[in-house]
């Protein structure tokens, strides 16, 4: 693989030269200061701009269009990460070597800048049937997370413990911030896109890259260039414990335990987390959660754990009975406890170390692995492959025996069960 990063005046081009994948993709990722942002509103644009252009006008003409490019792909997608929001519109198209047609390339990287740079706005207006229809869609997910027991459990919880920041706040919105949308907004939003992101174009195939950067270079125009954004990490308080039970209209009672954490390094941020993650609680039937939950006391249905680095927190969540509520905190106290104490072996140890770095080896040979992480590392500072590979092999018992130490539980957050519900 051959990385190589091409400057413009307002925006970057990172590449991946490989011909270890018959599809190529091309991203454009526009970065903002979240707080600027009116998430619902963007969420609408992002949508609205791979649903019609002022090429396309009908999303049955951008889907012809698409298999005109033999069956490409186009998505836009929304992402909150920390105090950063990352607006990203890919699309996935096959190797021009295995198509006749020389300017197969330059027509790919023309569809989507086409997409980009010409919204369907006709006098300053946006199209109504599109618009009305996206935002019907919106309205009708601001209300979808109610349907899942797991889904209601994390958004509650965390208006519990995050009610005024960021963290807290869904992409979506809520009904009332949708229906206030105008296609005015739309259109100001758009605005605000390009003039407020930092914008990396990032591009990963078996491809002539100088190419790639002229044709990009000559068609895709941002005017505004942007430098400093805050940084990704929200700083949320620690809060003081509190417990929490409510009940919900499901049959199975969701036991959430968040744990919050301060002054920890960026070693211990970035590697030591990971084996910490790896052993409390994502080792597959062999770590410390899974083994007293499920396997020596048969308490819950599953267990997951989460870590939000960029709002700094860790979420342990479980699906149990309500009635055995009390022995499931017990024993996640316990596992936790263990992971302060170092209560681990070095075999066990020494295991789990190597199945983290080879989880990452094996990311060499995923394409949205590559890609990512290149971004992230480049556009935020994340570890790239070979760092992470080097770090994490020089991690030790006693960081994780450090690092546990520094956590403690913020918020007990329980959702009972309604008998005799069928929910889930």
């Amino acid at each position: 693989m051959k990385y190589k990063e091409y400057l413009f005046d307002s925006f970057r081009l990172l590449t991946i030269k490989t011909d270890k994948f018959k599809n190529c993709i091309i991203d454009f990722n526009f970065l903002e200061d979240i707080n600027k942002i009116n998430l619902p509103k963007r969420f609408l644009l992002t949508s609205y701009l791979t649903y019609t252009s002022k090429k396309y006008h009908s999303k049955r003409e951008m889907l012809i269009a698409l298999e005109e490019l033999y069956n490409s792909d186009l998505n836009g997608t929304c992402k909150k990460i920390g105090n950063l929001f990352q607006t990203n519109f890919r699309l996935e198209f096959i190797n021009p070597k295995y198509v006749k047609d020389k300017k197969y390339l330059e027509k790919c990287l023309s569809f989507i800048i086409e997409i980009l740079l010409n919204p369907n706005f006709s006098h300053n207006k946006v199209d109504e049937r599109s618009f009305e229809i996206l935002k019907e869609q919106l309205l009708a997910m601001c209300d979808s997370y109610k349907e899942s027991a797991s889904a209601y459990a994390k958004y509650n919880s965390l208006q519990y413990l995050f009610k005024d920041s960021i963290t807290s706040k869904r992409m979506c919105g809520t009904k009332e911030e949708v229906l206030k949308i105008t296609k005015e907004d739309l259109i100001e939003n758009y605005q605000n896109l390009f003039s407020e992101s930092k914008v990396d174009i990032v591009v990963i195939g078996n491809l002539d890259m100088g190419e790639v950067a002229k044709i990009i270079s000559k068609k895709f125009i941002k005017k505004t260039i942007v430098e400093n954004l805050p940084s990704r990490i929200v700083d949320n308080k620690v809060m003081d414990l509190k417990q929490i039970t409510e009940e919900g209209k499901y049959a199975q009672t969701k036991l959430l335990v968040y744990l919050q954490y301060k002054d920890i390094t960026d070693f211990e941020q970035k590697y030591v987390s990971n084996l910490y993650c790896q052993i409390l609680g994502s080792a597959s039937n062999t770590d410390k959660l899974a083994y007293y939950l499920r396997i020596k006391n048969s308490l819950a249905y599953y267990r997951s754990l989460e870590y939000s680095s960029a709002n700094k927190y860790f979420l342990i969540s479980t699906g149990i009975k309500y009635e055995n509520t009390k022995k499931a905190l017990k024993y996640i106290k316990k596992a936790l406890k263990e992971m302060e104490d170092g209560d681990i072996t070095d075999e066990y140890f020494a295991i789990q170390k190597e199945k983290i770095l080879s989880n990452i080896i094996m990311g060499e040979d995923d394409e949205y692995y590559l890609i990512n992480n290149y971004y992230y590392h480049k556009a935020l500072l994340a570890p790239s492959i070979e760092q992470l590979k080097e770090n994490i092999s020089k991690v030790t018992i006693q960081d994780v025996k450090n690092f546990a130490k520094k956590l403690s539980i913020s918020l007990i957050y329980i959702l009972k069960e309604t008998k005799n519900n069928a929910g889930n």
